[in-house]
């Protein structure tokens, strides 16, 4: 799904793309964001229905900011030798904002279980670093 159309939009090769989607996932936490979502407890509807929206949410951000990365950092169908460093490549580009997220984020994890609002300001900070 995902990584079939990031390759198709950034008009880069699957395994390439596979990596940097994987590689960014693990670099800025998305699957600890999703599977803490996963956990919270949801009393009612609503809660329910904003943890699927968040979880769907960090996906997208996730494809998005993979997809932004190959655009930005890779000459289309051309290999070069930092294949493997794009996504470290492109987020020190963002310096300032990708230290800002971190800092957030190792104050979520040392926070224990992180609720549902803290979980929701990681993905706007996500967002913001794919925006900006």
């Amino acid at each position: 799904g995902d990584i079939i159309r990031i390759s198709m939009d950034s008009g880069t090769n699957i395994p390439l793309t596979a990596r940097a989607y994987f590689d960014l996932g693990e670099t800025l936490h998305f699957h600890w964001l999703r599977q803490q979502a996963r956990y919270l407890s949801s009393d009612d509807r609503w809660t329910a229905e904003a943890m699927t929206g968040l979880i769907d949410q960090l996906y997208s951000c996730q494809a998005g900011m993979t997809t932004r990365i190959l655009t930005e950092m890779k000459p289309k169908g051309e290999k070069t030798a930092n294949d493997d460093k794009l996504v470290r490549l492109w987020l020190d580009r963002h310096k300032a904002q990708a230290e800002q997220y971190e800092t957030y984020f190792g104050e979520l994890r040392r926070t224990g279980a992180p609720d549902l609002p803290r979980l929701i300001v990681a993905e706007q900070q996500l967002r913001q670093l794919h925006g900006g």
